[in-house]
């Protein structure tokens, strides 16, 4: 068995970064749909954020996946080499899966009426104009997007700790809103607004998502290539 594959083997193996996305999106439907059913009258709006939960679990799960299959991995005189083949088949993977499974639950919640109450909670306003394959291609494309943070994240913890996660938080905190004021000040903001609109969906939510990963890959890579890990 090769290193990727046997690393690839332990990821899905774990169950930390399998799992626990679907069963906290399973726990969040539930309790969405619980709500909608027993709410009276009609909703203002039945549009669920639910949908987010996945995700935001996805970026914890895989930063732990960094930090505890890392470690092992070099502890078996592995190599950052063959951990990073192994994540990558096994964030690909789970892209590919969770686009799959998050489209044809949108199809059967669109069939279904929104479950007999309306409710979106697998469909959105991005998603709504695109075909099956378009909502696949997005919502693999940003769930791949949101590991490559994690990975990232992981990539600062096992090399830095707690500091460095601060430090890597408050930095992009930091920046992205001296971009926002600086973009508002000069009153470019609402142009900025115009130019992602007429991209299209398709070119804003897999081109940049996709732009996001590599760059992600490739620091994560740079941080722990030679330096040695905590």
């Amino acid at each position: 068995m090769t290193e990727p594959r046997a690393v690839f083997v332990t990821l899905v193996r774990g169950g930390v970064a399998t799992l626990w996305p679907w069963l906290i999106l399973a726990i969040s439907f539930g309790v969405n749909l619980a709500f909608y059913t027993l709410l009276d009258g009609p909703a203002i709006s039945r549009q669920s954020g639910g949908l987010l939960s996945l995700f935001a679990t996805a970026l914890v799960a895989n930063l732990q996946a960094w930090t505890r299959i890392l470690p092992f991995t070099l502890g078996l005189s592995g190599t950052r080499r063959g951990f990073l083949g192994g994540m990558a088949w096994f964030v690909g993977g789970q892209s590919l899966i969770a686009g799959v499974a998050l489209t044809a639950m949108g199809l059967l919640e669109e069939r279904s009426g929104g479950w007999g109450q309306g409710m979106r909670f697998f469909r959105t306003a991005t998603l709504d104009p695109l075909g099956p394959l378009g909502r696949l291609a997005v919502l693999a494309g940003v769930f791949l997007a949101v590991c490559a943070v994690g990975g990232l994240a992981g990539a600062v913890l096992a090399r830095w700790g707690s500091v460095g996660i601060w430090v890597l938080s408050i930095g992009t905190a930091t920046l992205v809103s001296a971009v926002l004021l600086a973009l508002a000040w000069r009153g470019n903001l609402g142009d900025v607004v115009t130019v992602l609109d007429r991209q299209g969906p398709l070119q804003v939510w897999i081109g940049y998502p996709l732009c996001l990963t590599l760059l992600c890959a490739g620091c994560s890579w740079l941080i722990i290539r030679r330096s040695p890990l905590r």
